[in-house]
């Protein structure tokens, strides 16, 4: 099963991405980046954005999964993110 963190190192190693270079582009640290990607930390809603624009992917791609509702796993990765944006 993907989490949100190893969606996004997944599409970053597709487009051959460093962490470094992928952090400058979402304008994170390559520390949180890091942490996002070993699901550490969950990225909030606008960072999401900018991290899943600058990989210029769908949210679709780092989200797999998200549709079924017996993942309850991811169900809660995203009820955090957009906690506060309704």
């Amino acid at each position: 099963m993907y989490t949100i963190g190893g969606c996004i190192r997944l599409q970053r190693k597709k487009k051959k991405l460093t962490i470094e270079k992928l952090s400058e582009l979402a304008d994170i640290s390559p520390v949180f980046l890091r942490e996002i990607e070993r699901n550490i930390k969950l990225p909030s809603l606008p960072t999401f954005i900018r991290i899943i624009n600058a990989l210029d992917v769908s949210s679709d791609s780092c989200l797999p999964e998200v549709n079924n509702p017996c993942n309850e796993h991811h169900y809660n990765e995203i009820t955090k993110l957009v906690e506060g944006f309704s």
